[in-house]
């Protein structure tokens, strides 16, 4: 169940973004089992879309701003007949701002990607995406955001917190612990420093860190995990909470950009929601 929505006034406070308007006509829809898109992700796009409520003008000026920020189009092999079921009644309840179904619709959709043994969406920001991210930002207002951290209280940790939690991760096999790695290298620099300049002391030493905790035996790694953890917090060094949660902000934003299915789920929120339409 999503949690309920927090104190508007206080996130008003510390975030002062600015709103902004104009912009072209969407672009047709497409889903799987129809113009070639893949309904998981054009999903995913309305989901955010629906947490933000995007009025009309946003969504027109996010569709300008994301020309060119797409990944590849994606269309996975067919899913089971279940899932695509869940998946359209819940992109049409997201679509039309359904708020009594939507939270249920999702949990079919969970239990029916977790039936059909499906990873959870994930989107990789592209490099366009990324150098976007901070005027897409601008796009939304304070409350909007507010409501976005509100939806996703949950999955919002900081950059010490991401290390800590990955150290399991880079225990598995070699074979894919490089890929790994850097994966976390990029999460934890995207959460403490944004999509700026970067920092490669700190990449750098979370690099080594991973490393170190890779190579340690079972034994060691069990008896040394407290230390390893206060550790990773010295590495991290204390970031701003407030910066923190824009920097996920903005990665949250730069995905969505990053997603081919965006310019179908915007078309199909204008053509369906009410509250979309004005």
């Amino acid at each position: 169940m999503r949690p309920p929505i927090v104190c508007v006034a206080l996130l008003l406070a510390l975030f002062p973004f600015s709103i902004a308007a104009a912009a072209p006509a969407p672009a047709a829809g497409s889903a799987q089992g129809g113009a070639g898109g893949d309904l998981r992700l054009k999903a995913a796009a309305l989901d955010i879309i629906y947490d933000l409520e995007l009025t009309p003008d946003q969504l027109h000026d996010l569709e300008k701003l994301a020309q060119g920020a797409a990944a590849p189009p994606v269309r996975h092999d067919r899913y089971p007949q279940a899932l695509r079921k869940a998946l359209n009644e819940w992109c049409d309840a997201l679509a039309r701002s359904d708020d009594d179904k939507v939270d249920d619709l999702q949990e079919k959709v969970e239990q029916a990607e977790e039936e059909a043994k499906l990873d959870p969406v994930d989107i990789d920001a592209t490099e366009p995406a990324k150098k976007k991210a901070p005027e897409a930002m601008k796009l939304i207002t304070a409350g909007q955001l507010a409501n976005l951290i509100a939806m996703h209280s949950d999955d919002i940790e900081g950059p010490a917190e991401t290390l800590i939690e990955s150290m399991e991760e880079v225990r598995g096999d070699d074979a894919d612990y490089k890929q790994t790695r850097d994966s976390i290298v990029g999460d934890v620099l995207e959460l403490a420093s944004g999509y700026g300049a970067g920092n490669a002391s700190l990449a750098g030493s979370v690099g080594d860190f991973l490393d170190r905790v890779h190579k340690l035996s079972d034994g060691d790694y069990k008896s040394r995990q407290r230390d390893l953890e206060q550790e990773a917090h010295r590495i991290v060094g204390k970031v701003d909470a407030v910066a923190v949660v824009q920097h996920w902000a903005q990665r949250e934003l730069a995905e969505l950009m990053s997603n081919a299915e965006l310019p179908a789920a915007i078309h199909e929120r204008l053509q369906a929601s009410p509250k979309a339409k004005g």
